[in-house]
């Protein structure tokens, strides 16, 4: 079983607008021999962009994607205090600071799991050992 890290706009994505999803994403997400996960980062990353009025859900709340993303069969995983305290070790890129962001990739290089995401400024990680699919 293979087990890929989603990333936000993927999940959300995945719950209000599919036909962003592109073919290969489409098939390891419907392939029930993969473990799709989602990061709580993913969550805390929409709760704060909704609370600043950075983009709306539609008519959902974050715990209306939260139950959505359960009834999928997405597994939900914490941030580990070995991940955080690792985190140093993933250099930041110019132009590119976005925790969310960062934190995610390096929560998929720490556990050696692909990533998926739509985000082109992300091959830049993939020579820090990012298995990004896009």
């Amino acid at each position: 079983m293979k087990s890929f890290l989603i990333d936000t706009h993927i999940l959300l994505w995945t719950i209000t607008e599919p036909d962003k999803l592109g073919s290969e994403v489409i098939s390891i997400l419907e392939n029930k021999n993969n473990n799709i996960l989602v990061s709580s980062i993913s969550y805390w990353e929409i709760s704060i962009k909704m609370a600043l009025g950075k983009f709306s859900l539609l008519n959902l709340s974050v715990e209306d994607i939260f139950q959505a993303s359960k009834d999928i069969g997405f597994i939900h995983i914490p941030v580990l205090p070995e991940e955080t305290s690792t985190f140093y070790k993933l250099p930041i890129q110019s132009n590119h600071k976005d925790p969310f962001d960062r934190m995610l990739i390096w929560q998929a290089i720490y556990n050696n799991l692909a990533f998926i995401s739509q985000d082109e400024s992300l091959k830049r990680y993939i020579e820090h050992g990012l298995n990004l699919i896009q």
